[in-house]
């Protein structure tokens, strides 16, 4: 990896007599330079957001279509389930009626058989025949055979009602039981990849916005794309997105290592004091300037190199830091690895009091 370019101290140069108009030539330059990069930025921040939004408006055009036909098929599924199961609890209940039915007739058919029946019919017949002729004795067993039937027939009829609400209970929380179990299967089965495929979206889409604020000097995403690049410790992290956040990561440090930026001059010479007041800037560029400008071997300004190391927001910033931080202790830090730092600062800040 790169080494990024030192500041010598030692070198010296004369400084020729500068007028008015080279001063404003200067601070020109330095303003159209500063405006060309917030324009490249600007401009590369539209792109990958345009970028995004097409992959997202696919990815819902996607999701619609697929659980349109997943409705129309979880749709017929069910129907085709409802109809066989109907088709099999008619069944169920037939049978249950067809026993109910012979039991029926089994009784008829004992009670027809037995004794009572045989000797109503046997009386019945003697009393007719003294008076009346054979036409009437069948007339008056017909109607007493009706009479017992009919007797009979309301008796029956609770009894196949009876049981067959019975048998209709029996069978129904296995029918909903049945019903239930298969529609959660399907529905599960259907709804998970479903979910698994919005999940691989919203990393993808999550990702993709760090990328951009990295790519833009924002730390906390840096940071985060440095952890999630350098994590091995879980095998279900989708591969594509950790190349994608170890591209960018390289990318920025190679940036950071090899530009050759030039040192921002002051329009005045600035006290140590004043220039540690300017590290605190809200504008990174002046928190640059201020570390570039910074006396080289002042070393009180380790703990605002510490501070700024922490907490600053921005990749350039954090990077000249921890390279004038390296210049002072004689350390080799990298400004992606600062917790390395921080934790030798702890263990040796004493040294430096």
């Amino acid at each position: 990896m790169p080494k990024p370019k030192t500041h010598n101290s030692n070198d010296t140069h004369d400084s020729p007599t500068v007028d008015a108009a080279f001063l404003n030539r200067l601070v020109r330059e330095e303003l159209d330079r500063s405006n060309k990069y917030f324009e490249l930025a600007q401009s590369q921040m539209k792109d990958d957001r345009e970028y995004f939004k097409y992959l997202y408006k696919i990815a819902v055009g996607f999701l619609f279509v697929l659980v349109v036909v997943i409705g129309g098929f979880l749709y017929a599924s069910v129907n085709e389930m409802q109809r066989d199961l109907r088709a099999g609890a008619r069944a169920a209940v037939k049978q249950e009626l067809d026993n109910v039915h012979a039991q029926v007739q089994d009784r008829l058919d004992k009670e027809f058989n037995n004794d009572n029946i045989a000797n109503l019919i046997s009386n019945t017949a003697k009393e007719a025949a003294k008076e009346h002729t054979s036409e009437e004795i069948e007339g008056r067993i017909h109607s007493e055979i009706t009479k017992a039937v009919e007797t009979q027939t309301p008796i029956l009829q609770k009894a196949v009602e009876d049981q067959t609400k019975d048998a209709i209970k029996t069978i129904e929380p296995a029918i909903k039981n049945a019903v239930n179990n298969s529609t959660q299967t399907q529905i599960k089965e259907v709804v998970d990849p479903i979910q698994s495929q919005m999940k691989a979206y919203g990393d993808l889409i999550k990702m993709g916005n760090f990328v951009i604020l990295a790519r833009n000097d924002n730390r906390r995403a840096f940071d985060y794309l440095v952890k999630f690049a350098l994590d091995d410790k879980s095998d279900s992290q989708n591969s594509d997105l950790r190349t994608l956040a170890d591209s960018t990561v390289n990318t920025i440090i190679s940036e950071k290592l090899s530009a050759l930026r030039e040192k921002a001059g002051l329009k005045e010479q600035q006290t140590p004091e004043t220039l540690k007041k300017m590290m605190l800037d809200n504008n990174p560029l002046n928190r640059a300037t201020a570390l570039e400008n910074y006396p080289e071997n002042d070393k009180t300004i380790l703990p605002t190199l510490i501070e700024i190391i922490k907490s600053d927001n921005s990749i350039s910033v954090l990077s000249l830091a921890v390279y004038r931080f390296d210049r002072l202790t004689n350390q080799s830090f990298v400004f992606w690895k600062s917790q390395d730092l921080l934790d030798w600062w702890d263990k040796n800040k004493a040294s430096y009091s």
